[in-house]
């Protein structure tokens, strides 16, 4: 009998053990899981280097460039706002920021899986744009986007065709802006790696802008 007893008693020992271990795993498995769920609903941060498409305070109020500004001779400078008027249209437009060859290329390349390397004895320029829409008629409106800009250089207006297909960062300049808006945004275009001084022309009021001597000048040298 005494042995019947002990081989109850420790048959009994055994499976407490037994369930309490289960119950151990159980809670550390749910307590593992939960961890896992936790780690793949927070997102991890992504970096940012993209600017803001609106005029921040410091940007609205860069100085005004001089009423001769804006020709081949004398162009406008980088941060300066230029007033374009006609037809009773009123439009600024200021060029805050230039990345240049390298500092610019890597921008450009991520900004779209198409882009390309730029052409034999070219490089890529990263401009960023600030445009107001200061006064117009009543529901009229102007239409700004990269291939409104041309490229004047070393005497003479660049084939940039190929940089029509050319996506440039976000936020792209892209916008139809009616009177009172104002907004930001990038534009890329090819520039020769020999020419020291290239210009960017436009010309806010055309639909789409030509390969002619009328538009506004703007430096994109510091």
């Amino acid at each position: 009998m005494i042995i019947k007893r002990t081989a109850a008693t420790t048959t009994i020992a055994i499976i407490l053990f037994l369930v309490a271990c289960a119950q151990q795993f159980t809670v550390v498995g749910v307590r593992l899981s939960l961890a896992a769920q936790a780690t793949e609903s927070s997102p991890s941060p992504q970096p940012s280097i993209t600017p803001p498409a609106t005029l921040s305070v410091q940007q609205g109020f860069l100085p005004n460039a001089s009423e001769q500004a804006g020709t081949r001779d004398n162009p406008v400078p980088i941060t300066n706002w230029k007033t374009i008027t006609q037809d009773h249209k009123v439009v600024q437009i200021a060029f805050t920021q230039v990345l240049r060859g390298l500092d610019g290329l890597p921008l450009i390349l991520q900004a779209n899986s198409f882009n390309k390397p730029p052409r034999l004895n070219m490089e890529y320029a990263a401009v960023y744009v600030q445009v107001k829409y200061v006064n117009g008629p009543t529901g009229s409106s102007i239409s700004v986007s990269p291939n409104d800009f041309a490229v004047f250089g070393q005497g003479e207006f660049l084939d940039d065709t190929p940089d029509f297909s050319l996506f440039a960062p976000a936020p792209e300049l892209n916008y139809t802006l009616y009177p009172g808006d104002s907004a930001g945004g990038w534009i890329a275009r090819s520039v020769r790696y020999s020419d020291n001084n290239p210009l960017l022309v436009v010309d806010p009021f055309s639909i789409r802008r030509t390969l002619s001597v009328a538009g506004t000048y703007f430096s994109i040298t510091p």
